[in-house]
């Protein structure tokens, strides 16, 4: 249900705009519940391919032109398609669950990552 109700949210300009974007249409379509029950881990392993492809696609996250990807990348230092949905849709998911999410230390791990595998 909340996959075809993505594009009823605006493409978003900012981190913060597409985090607030995904909440709103987590207690628009009454998901807000399931995710609050959710472990983050087992949450995001659950909606990486399928949900999280639809919004890195939607949001345009593997152009590094968007203007999200461009905010991520100034703030965070990453660019990737993938570092960027994951910064998202964690900090979605602890917004929703009412608790703190480091984007500064998950952005962290995202750049030795692409480190050991010889790339920026």
């Amino acid at each position: 249900m909340i996959y075809t109700k993505l594009t009823d949210i605006p493409i978003p300009n900012t981190l913060e705009e597409a985090i607030d974007g995904l909440v709103q249409l987590a207690t628009d379509t009454g998901e807000i519940e399931f995710v609050r029950i959710q472990q983050p881990d087992e949450l995001m392993a659950t909606i990486h391919h399928g949900f999280g492809t639809a919004v890195r696609n939607y949001f345009g996250l593997w152009f590094e032109e968007s203007p999200v990807v461009q905010d991520i990348y100034k703030r965070y230092g990453v660019k990737h398609g993938d570092d960027c949905s994951g910064l998202i849709l964690q900090g979605a998911i602890a917004k929703m669950q009412g608790t703190t999410f480091d984007f500064e230390k998950e952005a962290k791990s995202y750049k030795e990552h692409w480190k050991k595998c010889d790339k920026e």
